[in-house]
């Protein structure tokens, strides 16, 4: 909980365990210091849902994907690029989010040459 300080704790296989060690920073070393009290540990940080990730006011993490969509039909690639750093599986799972509130469109692949796309119209009839 204390400001450059920190706990050591050590596991070890094959002898007892020894026990905790406080250490305070003083640069350029950690060094230990008996008057921490090491059993005031702060809570860890928790890491946050990609959702959560997306926007911090509350933002859907699908809107990653929605705010560089198009009415002309795009591929997974093309989203994946510019909304994703070029994670495929997570844009494919915001894409399908999307879908599903409604954001977006899928345009279904006609043959395997032509992959599947997304776009903000609904497909046309051909």
């Amino acid at each position: 909980e204390d400001a450059d300080c920190a706990v050591l704790e050590c596991r070890v296989r094959s002898s007892a365990q020894p026990d905790p060690v406080g250490l305070r920073w003083a640069y350029p070393l950690w060094t230990p210091d008996p008057a921490i009290d090491v059993t005031r540990l702060a809570a860890k940080p928790r890491r946050p849902k990609r959702a959560e990730i997306a926007d911090d006011r509350g933002t859907p993490g699908y809107m990653a994907v929605v705010s560089c969509a198009t009415a002309d039909p795009r591929p997974l690639g093309w989203f994946s690029a510019r909304a994703t750093a070029g994670k495929d599986h997570v844009a494919r799972s915001l894409l399908r989010q999307a879908c599903a509130v409604g954001a977006l469109h899928l345009w279904p692949a006609k043959t395997a040459r032509h992959p599947d796309r997304w776009a903000l119209a609904p497909p046309t009839l051909e």
